[in-house]
Parts: structure tokens; sequence; C-alpha cells
């Protein structure tokens, strides 16, 4: 399992999250996930563009992300 971090726009501003993923992804799938992801929680946003597109890679990194998944930070 791979865990990206992905820093996007859309129409109603800038977001960040975190996507897991048994394949590697490039930006246009991330771009579709998070799409579909927040229409999934009823927001429409409109068309979403990529920013930052990274994998997490090391300990610390994925220390962050987990505590951002979270919800603090």
């Amino acid at each position: 399992m791979t865990t990206y971090k992905i820093q996007y726009w859309d129409r109603d501003g800038k977001g960040t999250t975190l996507i897991d993923s048994p394949d590697a992804i490039d930006v246009e799938q991330a771009a579709e996930l998070i799409q579909e992801q927040l229409l999934a929680n009823g927001i429409d946003t409109g068309t979403v563009q990529v920013e930052t597109f990274r994998e997490v890679e090391n300990v610390f990194d994925r220390a962050i992300a987990n505590i951002q998944r979270h919800g603090i930070g």
C-alpha cells in the first residue's frame, strides 16, 4: 500500500488530502480520486487541479501523514 499526499485547488479553495493506493497512481488519477471522494461526501467542487503530488516515503513523513489523517495539524 502506498500513501500519497496531495495538495490541490478546487473552486472552494486549496485543500490537502492523503490517498492510500495498492497500485501506483499518477496526477490525473489522483485528481479523479479526490473529486470522487469529495462528491461522495456531498461536496461538488467542480474540477480539481493538483498542485503538489508526492509519495509519503520515510518514517517521519508517514507519522506526520497519519497525524493529519486523524484531523490534527
